[in-house]
């Protein structure tokens, strides 16, 4: 049987999920990913996954150690990325590299950042992360992401994400410009340049973006997370997290015991 406790709501509500430790939700986050992975692989085409920094890499790196799949058939893609060097500490895309197996480090797709001059002491560039965005969205639809039926939004088979004690999801914070236009925007990728979280500019997936795709899991852990969580899943709307609504796919909750103790 499933290690932690799984509540599947009647009403609608998301499948979550509640582990009382790391390797329990590392179990079961491994058969999460193979099942999907097992479906799409009797397909012809390309396995998208986008991921998340935080402490996300630290958690999904065993994951990824036990999935079996043919590394030629896996696209992984940033769900947000900081504006800075990737050997900066900040940067999604140096912490998923140092996670990753070796074999599957060429399927992460990096945002093009190189002409990136990380300076300590300023927290912002003359940089145009809109050109950024733009970049990396050309760099998911090239990589074969199928579309969405419904046509503008590229379709992740599953989505990875974590979610702030303030809620926001992505580089997606409340009170940002990015939030306000939440469901207008047709863009896979915008820029950010004021994230209230150094480092300020970042580029990040747009709600309706995230909610084009096939799987969609948030990970979260820690009792700081506990009181938004609960909001979240309650859809108090003030919180980007709660937007967080897959149009025609399933939405799960891995939990620790902390980050559950108000549900």
């Amino acid at each position: 049987s499933m290690p932690g406790v799984s509540v599947v709501r009647p009403d609608g509500r998301p499948e979550t999920s509640v582990f009382t430790t790391r390797d329990e939700m590392q179990m079961e986050l491994i058969k999460y990913m193979q099942t999907m992975i097992d479906e799409q692989m009797r397909m012809p085409g390309f396995i998208s996954i986008g991921l998340s920094g935080g402490s996300m890499p630290k958690i999904m790196g065993p994951v990824f150690a036990q999935i079996s799949i043919d590394p030629d058939r896996l696209r992984l893609f940033l769900v947000d990325e900081r504006i800075v060097d990737i050997t900066h500490p900040d940067s999604n895309y140096g912490q998923w590299m140092e996670v990753l197996p070796k074999e599957m480090t060429p399927c992460l797709a990096a945002a093009d950042l190189m002409d990136v001059p990380y300076r300590p002491d300023i927290n912002t560039f003359p940089y145009d992360v809109g050109r950024t965005a733009l970049q990396y969205e050309q760099k998911v639809r090239n990589h074969h992401v199928g579309p969405e039926m419904y046509g503008k939004f590229p379709r992740f088979d599953m989505l990875f994400l974590g979610m702030g004690p303030d809620g926001h999801t992505a580089s997606i914070f409340p009170n940002s410009k990015q939030f306000r236009l939440k469901m207008e925007s047709s863009a896979v990728f915008v820029g950010v340049d004021d994230s209230p979280k150094p480092p300020s500019q970042r580029l990040t997936m747009t709600i309706p973006a995230i909610n084009a795709a096939a799987h969609v899991a948030f990970i979260c852990t820690g009792e700081d997370k506990a009181t938004v969580l609960k909001s979240v899943i309650d859809r108090d709307l003030q919180y980007p997290a709660s937007h967080v609504s897959p149009i025609n796919g399933k939405l799960r909750f891995f939990l620790d015991a902390p980050a559950a103790a108000k549900l």
